[in-house]
């Protein structure tokens, strides 16, 4: 594809690669979870790269000529950098942070939950040190089947009718576990901003436990 093709090019099919970018990456945050929650740094650095990308040329109106000729101004295009990249991300940063603890402080939204993924090599020590209200999130017939020792059941359908179900534990940390991990992001979803200080979550989940028990 010759240069000057490319911005006839990306103005027809910038749309359909963008929307196919964003399933693509909506489908793997699915399939593997886990991954995506223990990466959240690297998927957002990966997200704002990919949408630096495709605002960045739309900015010049996808015209080649234009990068090259804005390449030459070094003064304005260091100027263009130090604002986009260090001034307003600052000044950015700096207003979500005011804007944030006003609202916290004037009680519109409660602290921020801190969510710890921990493997099945940590459970034990997690449970001995911290000694967390170990919650089963599976149905009650899995439960009878067999669980973490201590654990309360407490079925992931019954956390989404009455989110307050877990209140009564505010005061000590939560470990919460499924079957493998699908239930156990949900719950954390339906818990967000209740109050809970600390909440653990097992990678593989139960099925991971089985394994290594």
């Amino acid at each position: 594809m010759a240069i000057k093709t490319v911005p006839e090019h990306l103005n027809k099919w910038l749309l359909l690669y963008t929307t196919a970018g964003m399933f693509l990456g909506l489908l793997l945050g699915y399939l593997d979870s886990t991954w995506t929650t223990a990466h959240l740094t690297l998927v957002g650095g990966m997200t704002t790269a990919a949408v630096f990308f495709v605002i960045y040329p739309m900015m010049v109106n996808l015209k080649i000529e234009s990068l090259i000729k804005a390449g030459k101004n070094i003064k304005g295009l260091s100027l263009t950098t130090l604002y986009n990249f260090l001034w307003a991300p600052l000044i950015g940063a700096l207003s979500a942070a005011i804007i944030f603890a006003v609202i916290v402080s004037t009680g519109f939204a409660a602290e921020e939950t801190r969510v710890r993924w921990i493997s099945i090599e940590k459970l034990q020590q997690v449970i001995e040190e911290q000694e967390p209200v170990i919650v089963d999130l599976r149905t009650p017939e899995e439960f009878r089947r067999g669980g973490i020792p201590g654990a309360i059941n407490i079925p992931i359908e019954t956390l989404r009718s009455d989110r307050s179900v877990l209140d009564a534990h505010k005061g000590k940390p939560l470990l919460l576990y499924c079957r493998t991990v699908n239930k156990t992001d949900r719950a954390l979803w339906l818990l967000d901003k209740r109050g809970f200080k600390s909440i653990y979550a097992l990678k593989g989940g139960y099925e991971a436990y089985r394994i290594q028990n």
